[in-house]
This record gives structure tokens, C-alpha cells and sequence, in this order.
């Protein structure tokens, strides 16, 4: 019994020792697995990227109060915006709601609150000239309203960027036309835009440079391109002259199928009258009803005439003149090619340079000093072109002797013509051969000057 009793003893001291085994056993188990989760959380912080100074982040707004805006940053906690960084984007963020992503800036990585201090000013402009860059490739209108403007165009602020609209991009109905360009006169129709809102498109996006420049024009260009394409080239339409500048009349019309949609166009001066004007005024008058005919569509520029739907005068007017004949007319313009000369109230010729005679038998290098305007004279008609509107006249033709093939060929019957072109084709190539003969007589000549040299050195080589 004793025996049984000193066992039992061991076995509990056994049961005891494994015990004591088995706990310090977990005990050292727990300590490796702490040392673990601590070491893994370490390696986590470690990884993470402290926020720094300059620092864009993103996330999403959880309140917004007058005087500051909270955003969650995820595991790197609350960041906020108050005081004057708030108040500098404060339009930019105006229609933001709780939940919308928001990107801004670090200013400080821990502030007093535990929170991180950010700024709306940098992230906001990066992000306006972003959102101005997709506008100005989905070709969106915007709204602005005139500042402030100057003699190139106007200023405005686009979603707080400086933004320029030039002169050249005003709508035709906007753009100051000023007879001769007077720069003071066209500040002053400018400044008639201060203050008012205009619809426009962005064209130029450079952050950069922090150029931004807009468009009105191209806000109704586009309404019209598709309109213009489906009109076709030769439709006569009514209008009125809208403007009148110093190279044609602007005349505005309601576009053809669309008598809703007003469009303009330009009738150059050229297409003006069939006669040579100076001053557009000479032949309409701002607000005059007029007809006119669309003779070509750029993209959005419409080409009008207006002498188009007006009888030709030189198709009778030119049955007066013939080739030969000595007329008397009055230069009206010199340019350094020639003179313009007035025959009647709808012919004009023109007396080439080529045609000039001078005083002193030289070749005429410039017209101006030949001829002048309001000069009266006699002058022959060497041709006539009645499709293209052109007359040519001559000084040197006047001259005995100086007949032109034209009036040559002008005097001959209409049997006798093959013969005498012939006749003068055959002349033509004589006198080419001549000229070509004497030009190789000059060179064999010119052969023999230098050769002469050469063959003296040589026979006085030869003696020694």
C-alpha cells in the first residue's frame, strides 16, 4: 500500500512537470507569435508612404462646412482644408457633394489634430487646365462673361484661368469693322463687351505658357458647318449688307432650306462690279436689300458675288475696240508691271511694262518712272481677251514698223490666215537661226581670243 502511494506521488509530479512543460511551452509559442505580429506590423508601417510636403492624394469628401473641407485618405487617415486654401479653389468646389473624389494637396503631415493639412490652390488649377484640355477636345461650350479688353481682343476667366479671345475670333456680327482699321475706334467697339456673356470654345489649352484662348466664332461655325456643307455653289440669295470694310461688303442671309439659321458671307471687291472700283460704297450701301450669288464654302467662310447677277457690260462694250486699233485713254493706276488706262466707264486696259517706251531707248525696269497717273495719250490695242476681261495696249506698237504679230494677222482674210501664219512661223525660225548663228560666231570668236595666248606660248616654247 505504501509502494501504491509513493507511484501515485510520482505520477502527479510527472502530471505537474508536463504541465508546467506544456504552458511555458504556449507561453513561448505566444511570444514568437507576438514578436511575429509585431514584426509584420512594423514591415507594414514601413511600407507604407508618409505623406511629404508638396504631395498630391486623393480621396473622397466626408463633410464640408463653411470654413473647412474633410476628406477621407483611406489608412493614412483625415486630411482638411481650411482658411485661405479653401477660399482660393472655393468656386472650383462649390457643386462638390459628400462622396465625390477630391484631389489636394500636403501641406503638413500631422497638424495639431492629428489630421493632415492640405490645400485645394495647386491640385485645383492642375486639375481645371485638365478639365479645360477635355473641353477643348470634346469641342464644349462654355460661358464667360468680358472682364476687361484691348486693341488685340478681349479677357476673361475661365473656371479661374486667365483666359484671351482675339479680335479674329469674334462672330461677324461682334467683330469691329472700322473703315481703315483705326485702332482707337476698334478699342472703343470692345470695350462695348465689357460685362456682357458670350458663349465660346476653348482652342489653345497650354498650362505651361498658362495660355488659354477661346473662340466665339467657332461656337457658330460649328452650328454652320454641317448647315454649309448641303448648300450648293451657284444658289442666287437676298440679303442685306451687313458691313462694309475696304476689300468687299459682308451681306447676311437666312441660310437656303433653313430660313431660321441667318448666315454672311463676303462679295469681295472684285466681285463687286464688273468695272474697277475703288470704294465698295461706290457701288452699295450698308443696309442696302440686295441679291447676290454664292460662288464658294470653305469650311465656314461663304464667297458671294453681286456683278455676277449683273449684265456683262464688256460683251458689248468691247465690240467698239479691235485688235490695231489707236484709242486715246487716262491712266488711273501705275504699279511697277504697268499702267491701267481708262478707255471708257467699262473698258480698261492695261500697257505692260514691256510695252513702255522710253526716252532714252533703254529697256523700261520700272513703270513709275515712265508714266503717271491722270497721263493722257494715245495707245494701240494688241489684244483682247472678252472671257478673261483683258486689253492689252502699247506704246512701242504706236512706232513705225513695230506691228504685232496680231495686228499682222488681225489685217489678213479669214482664207489667206493659214498662209500668212505660216509665213510669219517661217520668219519666227529664220531669225532664230540668225540670232543662234551670230551667238555661236561671238563663241568661236571669243575660242579664238583664248586660244591665241596658248599657241604663242607654245610656238616660243618650240623656237628655244
Amino acid at each position: 500500500m505504501a509502494e501504491d502511494v509513493i507511484l501515485t506521488k510520482k505520477e502527479e509530479a510527472s502530471s505537474a512537470s508536463s504541465i508546467t512543460k506544456l504552458v511555458n511551452d504556449a507561453v513561448e509559442e505566444g511570444k514568437k507569435a507576438a514578436a511575429a505580429s509585431v514584426s509584420e506590423f512594423e514591415q507594414h508601417v514601413e511600407g507604407m508612404l508618409v505623406p511629404s510636403r508638396g504631395d498630391e492624394m486623393t480621396g473622397k469628401m466626408l463633410e464640408a462646412t463653411k470654413n473647412a473641407v474633410y476628406i477621407d485618405l483611406g489608412s493614412y487617415g483625415v486630411g482638411v482644408v481650411r482658411g485661405r486654401e479653401l477660399w482660393d479653389a472655393l468656386e472650383d468646389f462649390t457643386k462638390m457633394e459628400v462622396g465625390s473624389e477630391i484631389t489636394a494637396t500636403v501641406l503638413e503631415s500631422d497638424n495639431e489634430d492629428g489630421m493632415i493639412e492640405m490645400s485645394f490652390r495647386k491640385a485645383s488649377k492642375a486639375q481645371v487646365w485638365e478639365d479645360l484640355k477635355k473641353k477643348m477636345e470634346s469641342g464644349d461650350n462654355i460661358t464667360v462673361k468680358i472682364r476687361s479688353a484691348n486693341k488685340g481682343g478681349l479677357m476673361t476667366v475661365v473656371q479661374g484661368i486667365n483666359a484671351f479671345l482675339p479680335v479674329s475670333q469674334l462672330t461677324p456680327e461682334h467683330y469691329p469693322r472700322v473703315e481703315g482699321g483705326d485702332s482707337g475706334a476698334i478699342l472703343d467697339r470692345l470695350q462695348d463687351f465689357i460685362g456682357s456673356k458670350m458663349e465660346v470654345r476653348v482652342i489653345t489649352s497650354e498650362p505651361e505658357e498658362n495660355k488659354l484662348i477661346i473662340s466665339e466664332k467657332e461656337v457658330e461655325f460649328a452650328k454652320q458647318r454641317e448647315l454649309l456643307s448641303e448648300v450648293p455653289i451657284g444658289t442666287k440669295v437676298k440679303g442685306k449688307v451687313s458691313g462694309i470694310v475696304d476689300f468687299g461688303v459682308f451681306v447676311k442671309f437666312p441660310l437656303p432650306g433653313n430660313a431660321d439659321q441667318e448666315v454672311e458671307g463676303l462679295v469681295h471687291l472684285s466681285e463687286l462690279s464688273w468695272k474697277r472700283i475703288q470704294d465698295p460704297e461706290e457701288i452699295v450701301k450698308q443696309n442696302d436689300e440686295i441679291e447676290v450669288e454664292i460662288i464658294g464654302v470653305d469650311d465656314t467662310k461663304i464667297s458671294l458675288s453681286y456683278k455676277r447677277l449683273q449684265e456683262d457690260p464688256w460683251k458689248e462694250s468691247v465690240k467698239r475696240y479691235a485688235i490695231g486699233q489707236v484709242v486715246e485713254g487716262v491712266i488711273t493706276k501705275v504699279a511697277p508691271f504697268g499702267a491701267f488706262v481708262k478707255l471708257d466707264d467699262e473698258i480698261h486696259g492695261l500697257l505692260h511694262i514691256s510695252e513702255i517706251v522710253s526716252e532714252d531707248g533703254e529697256r523700261v525696269t520700272n513703270a513709275h518712272n515712265h508714266v503717271r497717273e491722270g497721263d493722257n495719250g494715245k495707245y494701240k490695242i494688241i489684244s483682247i481677251d472678252a472671257e478673261e476681261h483683258r486689253l492689252g495696249l502699247s506704246q512701242k506698237a504706236m512706232q513705225p514698223g513695230n506691228q504685232t504679230e496680231e495686228e499682222v494677222l488681225a489685217e489678213v482674210s479669214e482664207e489667206d490666215l493659214s498662209a500668212k501664219e505660216e509665213e510669219m512661223k517661217k520668219a519666227r525660225l529664220e531669225k532664230f537661226a540668225a540670232a543662234r548663228a551670230a551667238a555661236e560666231g561671238d563663241d568661236k570668236a571669243e575660242d579664238t581670243k583664248k586660244k591665241a595666248p596658248a599657241e604663242e606660248e607654245q610656238e616660243s616654247e618650240d623656237k628655244e
